[in-house]
């Protein structure tokens, strides 16, 4: 493999790590909000 290919490999993954944690977050904050919604009516 040449340095570029391995790089490129690095900024896949790196990407994908990025979208997975994104993606993460974005699930957390959604139960968060929803969490806040339902005990906020009561």
């Amino acid at each position: 493999m040449t340095p570029e290919e391995m790089e490129a490999l690095k900024r896949a993954r790196r990407g994908r790590n990025v979208a997975l944690g994104l993606l993460l977050l974005g699930l957390i904050v959604l139960f968060y909000a929803i969490t806040i919604v339902k005990f906020g009516h009561h």
